[in-house]
């Protein structure tokens, strides 16, 4: 019989991953929010916000339902390939816990100005969009996250709500806030608004510096992994070749050192019985040197650093130019595709039409927003020369 945790130990665990959760969606753009209802209005600023904070919370809910209809898919192709015993069934149970844990994303005092404050401006609202949809940046750590959550998925759902009311009031807070307050002079980044020097805007500074630091490698993870799976994944250009039996050596998880779904022993019966490996996520074989995927990481970095610096007079126009790009197909489009997809067959009209929907909004909404903001963007280095 299972042992039931203690109410400290319950506490415990429902602070960490509710922690985890608001730290998925929460980075430094609220400091640009203040500019973001610049460009959108106070009005349609706040709806704006509301729009998307609901169907970024459905999308991170559809793309969690996708991930366990593809592991129910994965298991019952297994189960299909043989008869199942009982110790194929406590196999079959250690397989699902693993793909459970190993599954990703990419594998699956105010001083109000009112005469300055505008209701709504739908000619620059789309750069609103771009940065809003770029502040909802956690989708794509959710499915890692819920993994994380064993023995309290149960409260995935309550916690995701929750953590995503609350970093919608921080950043409409914030937003109106500074909106409010400096009206048509607030700047890209409202800790620019602050008396240059003073002892409150360089501690705002430093805070600012140290948060990203801390939280800056928890965002390069999904990246360093796409590409060490395009650079050195067996067969790739920096990886090692199969042999004549399109095998490349032992293998690891990009994110845990054990293999994602097979033990070598669960390989070999496998192949006894004719059965298909099943092969989910991209894997790094242990041959790549250390030395490589270090290298690679701190020329991730660095090049990350040297773009920070040559455009950090444009944090908005780049925040909403990622939020137009990535964050779009991130949390509105992919999900709703996957969800398409593996679900197929299933789905009734309504479903269909509201996922189609969907989609039809991220890619209008992220086309006219980057439009939008490249225009702006030109406009601003046409300024300076």
């Amino acid at each position: 019989m299972a042992e039931v945790p203690s109410a400290k130990t319950r506490l415990v665990r429902n602070g960490a991953d509710f922690a985890n959760i608001v730290k998925a969606f929460i980075g430094s753009n609220y400091i640009g929010m203040p500019f973001a209802f610049l460009q959108s209005g106070l009005g349609l600023g706040l709806g704006g916000l509301l729009l998307i904070a609901t169907v970024t919370d459905h999308c991170c809910h559809l793309i969690v339902d996708c991930k366990k209809e593809l592991i129910r898919q994965i298991m019952t192709k297994y189960s299909s390939q043989r008869v199942m015993t009982a110790a194929d069934l406590v196999i079959q149970t250690h397989r699902q816990k693993r793909l459970e844990r190993s599954l990703t994303y990419g594998d699956l005092g105010l001083e109000v100005k009112s005469s300055h404050i505008k209701w709504y401006q739908l000619e620059t609202f789309p750069v609103f969009f771009g940065q809003v949809t770029g502040a909802f940046e956690g989708i794509g750590t959710v499915i890692p996250i819920e993994a994380s959550m064993e023995g309290n998925r149960h409260n995935f759902s309550k916690f995701l709500r929750t953590a995503l009311f609350l970093v919608s009031l921080i950043l409409g807070c914030f937003g109106v806030v500074g909106y409010l307050r400096f009206g048509d002079n607030v700047q890209q980044m409202i800790s620019q608004n602050l008396p240059t020097g003073s002892v409150i805007a360089q501690t705002v500074n430093m805070t600012l510096c140290i948060g990203v630091a801390f939280t800056y490698p928890m965002q390069l993870v999904p990246v360093v992994e796409i590409i060490e799976g395009w650079l050195f994944a067996p067969g790739k250009c920096c990886g090692p070749t199969f042999d004549s039996n399109g095998r490349s050596g032992s293998v690891q998880s990009n994110s845990q050192s054990d293999p994602l779904l097979l033990d070598d022993d669960d390989e070999d019966e496998e192949e006894e019985s004719g059965g298909e490996k099943l092969t989910v996520a991209m894997a790094i074989p242990d041959s790549v040197s250390a030395w490589k995927r270090n290298l690679l990481r701190t020329l991730l970095v660095t090049a990350s650093g040297a773009m920070a610096l040559l455009l950090k007079d444009d944090f908005a126009y780049i925040g909403a130019f990622s939020g137009a790009v990535g964050s779009t197909i991130l949390a509105f489009i992919l999900p709703c595709a996957i969800h398409l997809k593996l679900y197929r067959g299933s789905l009734g009209y309504m479903v269909i039409i509201k996922d189609v929907l969907i989609i039809l909004f991220g890619l209008v909404g992220g086309t006219v927003s980057l439009y939008s903001v490249i225009r702006r963007m030109i406009h601003q280095v046409s300024k300076h020369l």
